[in-house]
């Protein structure tokens, strides 16, 4: 309780002049003291005491003691500043109780009091060797000290005006200055209640404030010395524009054990343009502890706009606080937190929030831990039940790690059934590891989450199987288009933003595949069957609806700036094929696809006959055309292809019986070739034969 410190040394200031001045008018020459009383204090304390001018003493109607300029010098080591001074000091005294011997003083008059207080590296202050250890008053009670000091003294009231109270703290790196301080009282009885009021303006330098502060109590220390109480203590703060608050309650405390209390604390906190703030609860300090403790304490805010991306926004927090000051360690136990969202981002437009659990936390180095065991968000139509872990809350460094689960968690139109989700921040980085059922498929992502960046990068992975496009593509486009079980994964990136921004920035691939499908009797059924049917038969589900079946579509997507690219899309039917490519546009959702819906590929027909469609347009209301010049073009194609293969048959026909004719002709010549060579061979062979007879 600095402030009640400061305000106990200011009142023992001032108590300390009328004391020294009741001295004077009783001597009625109190001039000839000065040297004496300057003498006294440097023999006390070590200090110089300045009294500039002459004392003026007046009898009428009371006895009217004014002093000039008061000065008390520093205590050693510190700065050459004076400890206090004052520019006028008056007091005024019943002249009757001065004849019994009874010290009654109608008023004490400060104006200018200048009080510097200063704490250095080492821990020492300025003030400590006012009183020394050894004195009397050093080791009794504050109280005991206090009314040592003044005997009977009674005071009808005090009057501080136009002062300032300094504090410099070297240890902390702190200064706060109180100025203009004006402080009020009424009769002054030790063992009384007395009333006081204070006004002044409070500088700090960290954390930065400039406060207008108000307060009103009514103050009383018991006749034990020892009890004390502020009563109907009310204290009010402003921050022009920024902040209006009241603090009310009443303080009990006992000097001997430097405790205080307020059982029933209440504090009122208004921020114009945004709302309400109200804190409420049983304030214990233990000065000589350095221990505050805040039991039963509940705190709401009602907040409206602003500053705030929300509509409003009402939260309460509940528990028993404890500051163990001089560790900067704060524990909060029995911990509830709940917050009342409404936003336009908010599905449903309000988001409920309640969590318990407990709070450690120190303050000086950031390190401790939030523990909420329960958590719990609400939306009009899901809620997300889990815990979460905040470690290291106050530094940049914090780690975040949640476990959440719904029945079902809806961003529409997608809806993701038996959801988990998982969540993990450390240095800045966030991972989303969000799973469950999506359209009656398994759905299974991670997202990362770059937080140091501006826009902050967003990094997807995504991956389904057996999802049921007919649901997916009724919630996209109240159409069920084409069925089947789809296997999908996707790498996306993009920058967190609204859905505009993201979608600007998306970018990445995706790989899909479905199997044992069928297209509707839809729209683009509608626009597809006609040439469909050409190549395969319809069917009647049991819906009553037309359909075709296909037994596989798969292909590959580039996404860049929001835009899916394609060159190649394929589906599979038994007896046809289709195949497309162009783009989907998410940002302006359009799209501006062609397909080529033909005969499936055989080995003896590799390429077959095709219908090209053009789809484009807003994909909610798409446009659907049928390029009968490419369909003209490929049937003249296709017709030239057969002429040809008719020509080259004919071709072929009589270039096989010309070369027929040929080898014909050729084997005829051989063979009557062949005929005469061997009559040739045996001629000679007969010659040779009669040669060799002739000469044996």
């Amino acid at each position: 309780m600095p402030l009640l410190r400061l305000l106990a040394w200011l009142l023992g200031l001032v108590l300390l002049i009328v004391a020294l001045i009741a001295v004077f008018a009783l001597t009625f020459d109190a001039n000839r003291y000065k040297p004496e009383m300057t003498a006294l204090v440097k023999e006390q304390t070590g200090r110089d005491l300045t009294l500039n001018g002459d004392i003026n003493l007046s009898f009428y109607p009371d006895i009217a003691l004014q002093l000039g300029e008061v000065a008390l010098g520093n205590a050693k080591g510190f700065t050459a500043e004076n400890f206090a001074e004052a520019k006028d000091a008056r007091v005024t005294v019943q002249f009757l109780p001065l004849l019994e011997q009874q010290l009654k003083v109608n008023q004490v008059h400060l104006q200018g009091l200048k009080l510097n207080l200063h704490r250095a590296k080492d821990g020492k202050t300025n003030w400590q060797d006012l009183l020394p250890e050894d004195s009397p008053h050093a080791t009794a009670g504050a109280g005991e000290a206090m009314t040592s000091l003044l005997g009977g003294l009674v005071v009808t009231g005090v009057s501080v005006t136009d002062s300032e109270v300094n504090w410099r703290d070297e240890q902390l790196d702190k200064t706060l200055t109180l100025a203009p301080l004006n402080l009020k009282t009424g009769m002054f009885t030790p063992g009384d209640p007395v009333d006081i009021s204070l006004n002044t303006n409070l500088k700090q330098n960290q954390p930065a404030l400039d406060v207008d502060l108000q307060l009103t109590t009514t103050a009383q220390l018991d006749e034990n010395k020892n009890d004390f109480s502020l009563t109907k203590l009310t204290m009010q703060a402003q921050l022009p524009g920024t902040l209006d608050a009241s603090i009310v309650g009443n303080l009990q405390g006992k000097l001997d054990k430097e405790q205080a209390s307020i059982p029933d604390l209440q504090a009122d906190i208004n921020l114009p343009g945004q709302g309400k703030l109200k804190l409420s609860g049983k304030l214990d300090a233990n000065l000589a502890k350095e221990l505050l403790k805040l039991g039963d304490m509940r705190l709401q805010a009602d907040l409206q706009g602003g500053a705030l991306p929300v509509t409003s926004l009402a939260a309460t927090a509940a528990g028993d606080l404890s500051l163990q000051m001089s560790q900067q360690q704060l524990d909060i136990t029995g911990l509830k937190l709940g917050a009342d969202v409404k936003a336009e981002q908010v599905p449903g437009g309000q988001l409920q929030q309640q969590a318990s659990g407990k709070l450690s936390l120190n303050l000086e180095s950031g390190k401790g831990l939030l523990d909420l065991s329960k958590v719990q968000f609400k939306t009009a139509d899901q809620q997300l039940d889990g815990s979460l872990q905040v470690r290291a809350p106050l530094l940049p460094a914090r780690v975040v790690e949640g476990k959440f689960k719904a029945d079902q968690f809806s961003y529409p139109p997608f809806a993701l059934q038996q959801a988990k989700l998982n969540v993990f921040m450390e240095n800045g980085q966030v991972k989303l590891t969000p799973s469950g059922k999506l359209f009656q498929g398994a759905y299974q992502g991670t997202i990362n989450i770059d937080t140091l960046l501006t826009p902050m990068v967003v990094r997807s992975e995504h991956k389904v199987q057996k999802l049921r496009t007919e649901e997916l593509l009724f919630a996209l486009t109240d159409d069920r288009l084409v069925t089947g079980a789809l296997d999908m994964s996707a790498k996306l990136d993009s920058v967190a933003g609204d859905a505009k921004v993201f979608k600007q920035n998306l970018n990445g691939t995706l790989d899909l595949e479905l199997n044992d499908g069928s297209i509707r009797d839809a729209n683009f059924a509608q626009k597809t069957k006609e040439v469909v049917k050409l190549f395969e038969k319809e069917s009647v589900n049991e819906m009553g609806e037309k359909e075709v079946a296909f037994t596989k579509l798969a292909g590959q997507w580039q996404v860049q700036q929001g835009v899916f690219h394609t060159e190649e899309n394929t589906l599979v039917a038994p007896h046809f094929q289709i195949k497309g490519n162009g783009d989907v546009n998410i940002v302006d959702e359009s799209l501006d696809f062609k397909l080529r819906i033909g005969e499936k590929p055989k080995a003896d027909k590799p390429q077959g006959l095709f219908a090209p469609l053009h789809i484009f347009g807003a994909w909610k209301k798409p446009s659907y055309e049928l390029e009968l010049d490419v369909l003209l073009k490929e049937m003249a194609d296709q017709e030239i292809e057969k002429q040809k293969a008719q020509l080259k048959g004919k071709f072929d026909a009589e270039k096989q019986k010309q070369i027929d004719a040929l080898q014909q002709k050729r084997d005829e010549i051989a063979d009557r070739l062949k005929s005469e060579v061997q009559g040739e061979q045996n001629k000679l062979e007969d010659a040779l034969k009669n040669k060799l007879k002739s000469l044996f």
